[in-house]
C-alpha cells in the first residue's frame, strides 16, 4: 500500500520526542575527540576531501570539453563557413532554373514557369560532372549523363544533384519534354 509523503510527515511529527540516553551522548563525543587527536588523522580526512574535491572538478572539466569539442562545431570549418550559397537563376518561357553549389556538390532545381506535367531532361558532360542524386521526383530515371523526371506542377521542388570535377565547370542543358530551353554553364568557383 503507498504512502504519500503527507502521511509519511504526519506520522513522524506525531511520534513523542525523546532525548537520547546521556551516556549515548557522551560515547559518541569521546570517540569523535579521540579520532581527532589521532596525530595525522585531520591530514588524511582532509586530503580525502581534496582528493575527491579534485576529482569533481576534474569531470565537470572532462564532460565540458567532452562537450565543446564533439557537439559543438568548429566556428572556422572552412573557408566560407559563414557565407549563404550563391543561386544563380537561368530563365526560359517555360522554366527557372535554380543552380547553387552545396559542398561539394551543385544543385540543380528547375521550376515550372507555366502548368504541367511536363517532361523534363537534365543533360550534362559526364567528363566533367557525375550524377548524384535526385529528391522529390518518384519517376526519375538517370544514366552517366543525364536524368529525366516529370514535373506536374509548378510548386513541386525538385532538386538534382551533381559532383563536378574540381579543375573543370561543365554545361547542363534542360529540355522540356524533348526541347532545350535552358543551357547553362557551371563553373568551378
Amino acid at each position: 500500500m503507498p504512502v504519500d509523503d503527507e502521511q509519511l510527515v504526519r506520522r513522524l511529527e506525531a511520534m513523542p520526542e525523546e532525548e537520547p540516553p546521556g551516556d549515548l551522548r557522551s560515547a559518541i563525543l569521546s570517540a569523535i575527540q579521540a579520532e581527532q587527536a589521532r596525530p595525522g588523522a585531520a591530514a588524511a580526512v582532509g586530503g580525502r576531501r581534496r582528493l575527491v574535491f579534485a576529482a569533481g572538478w576534474a569531470m565537470a572539466a572532462l564532460v565540458v570539453l567532452t562537450f565543446l569539442t564533439l557537439v559543438r562545431p568548429p566556428s572556422d570549418s572552412g573557408r566560407y563557413a559563414t557565407m549563404a550559397p550563391l543561386t544563380t537563376r537561368y530563365e526560359s518561357e517555360d522554366l527557372t532554373l535554380l543552380v547553387w553549389r552545396d559542398d561539394t556538390l551543385v544543385k540543380l532545381q528547375p521550376k515550372l514557369t507555366g502548368g504541367g506535367p511536363v517532361t523534363i531532361i537534365v543533360r550534362w558532360d559526364p567528363d566533367s560532372a557525375a550524377f548524384a542524386g535526385v529528391l522529390g521526383a518518384a519517376d526519375a530515371s538517370s544514366q552517366n549523363n543525364q536524368t529525366t523526371f516529370t514535373l506536374h506542377h509548378p510548386s513541386q521542388r525538385t532538386v538534382v544533384s551533381l559532383g563536378v570535377h574540381p579543375a573543370k565547370g561543365t554545361e547542363v542543358l534542360v529540355l522540356v519534354d524533348g526541347v532545350e530551353v535552358i543551357r547553362a554553364e557551371i563553373p568551378v568557383n
